[in-house]
């Protein structure tokens, strides 16, 4: 399907090794060949489409990434958000639900088209380490030898080398979540959300697709809820208020997963950078990860073109500079909403006055706090 993409190869030398043709990892790699830079994609699995969920909602620009319009499974105009006893809805903009599918097939053609040499079926099982933290090789389960001038983990929560190189945390909780893939007759420009103790104290989502499909879907930030995601996926779809127009006519499941951690704002080392779920990049509040990595990846790219060219790896430090002016405030802001949603989630009084506080907010203030992006100041203002 795809040209470029071999397996088992003898591995070789690059001037950056990317471990992880995620999200993170495609972009990054497409990004630095355009710029002439030898590029080594390797991947643990065969298939480089074979995803554990399809959708997300995001706010993301598609034309800021030369992404085509194919990518957005439906555009979002209104946003509901349900406990048991209240509901409140709020126009929303610039809001789409996006086929994760089709988002990866169009980067992995970018990478070919530009010439990343891709690897797959590559599970990474050793790196050579020389002193302060330079990476001198790395080696795949069939023994090939990679080396690079400089290595990217975007490895997601696996965290391959930015675990070992303690640039994230060995162990650590994980927000999960499960859903179908439905026949839908709602509003196909509606996206509702389900807070509360009714639904096993997590939260659900519908997000609506093209031809009458939909996203049915429950997840928590509560590690111990991971043995009640049917239970609360269940309760989404028994809403009375809902019921009417689902119908779970495909029982195939899919599943993910975001960490839980502190906000991270040290993403490199010797010549290591970091770009993604390997160093907590997901947005802490509405686990929309995709906007950020892909800004991160934007990011990163520039600091390593920059290492290259002046053959200086101290400037990889730019990369953290810009992440942190960029987006350490917002996180930090979306962190403590996230602990104070994952207590809410267990009465429904505070899902209640949870409900109330956004109903009396402007949309504009809505969409940004749904986002990711707001000051402390929106949560005190309309």
């Amino acid at each position: 399907m795809f040209k470029n993409i071999k397996n088992n190869q003898m591995g070789g030398e690059f001037d950056v090794v990317i471990i992880g043709a995620g999200c993170a990892g495609l972009m990054s790699a497409q990004l630095l060949a355009r710029k002439n830079i030898s590029v080594a994609l390797i991947d643990s699995k065969k298939d480089l489409l074979a995803l554990s969920f399809l959708t997300l909602g995001s706010f993301m620009n598609i034309k800021k990434y030369e992404l085509s319009e194919k990518v957005i499974a439906s555009h979002i105009n209104k946003g509901s958000f349900y406990s048991k006893r209240f509901s409140v809805s709020k126009p929303g903009s610039n809001v789409a639900i996006i086929d994760k599918m089709q988002l990866h097939k169009e980067l992995i053609n970018k990478c070919t088209e530009h010439g990343v040499n891709i690897f797959t079926d590559s599970r990474i099982t050793d790196a050579t380490l020389g002193s302060d933290n330079i990476i001198e090789a790395i080696k795949d389960k069939h023994g090939n030898i990679y080396k690079g001038k400089i290595y990217i983990d975007a490895s997601g929560t696996s965290g391959l080398l930015s675990k070992k190189l303690g640039l994230q945390e060995t162990s650590f909780p994980l927000a999960v979540g499960l859903e179908y893939n439905a026949s839908y007759t709602g509003d196909p420009h509606e996206v509702i959300f389900f807070i509360g103790p009714e639904y096993a104290g997590g939260y659900g989502w519908i997000f609506p697709l093209k031809n009458q499909r939909a996203i049915v879907g429950f997840g928590s930030f509560n590690p111990a809820i991971r043995c009640n995601l049917k239970q609360g996926l269940s309760a989404v779809i028994a809403d009375n208020r809902v019921s009417h127009f689902i119908h779970i006519d495909n029982k195939t499941t899919y599943g993910g997963n975001i960490p839980i951690t502190a906000v991270n704002r040290t993403m490199h080392t010797g010549n290591l950078v970091c770009v993604g779920d390997s160093v907590s990049q997901v947005n802490p509040l509405v686990g929309e990860g995709y906007k950020f990595i892909l800004d991160s990846s934007i990011m990163a790219v520039s600091a390593i073109s920059a290492a290259l060219t002046h053959n200086k790896l101290d400037l990889l430090k730019n990369y953290e500079v810009e992440w942190t002016a960029t987006n350490h405030a917002h996180y930090s802001n979306s962190k403590m909403l996230q602990s104070l949603l994952a207590r809410m989630h267990q009465y429904n009084w505070l899902t209640d006055i949870g409900l109330l506080f956004l109903k009396y907010k402007r949309a504009k203030t809505v969409t940004r706090i749904i986002s990711g992006q707001f000051r402390k100041r929106d949560l005190l203002f309309p």
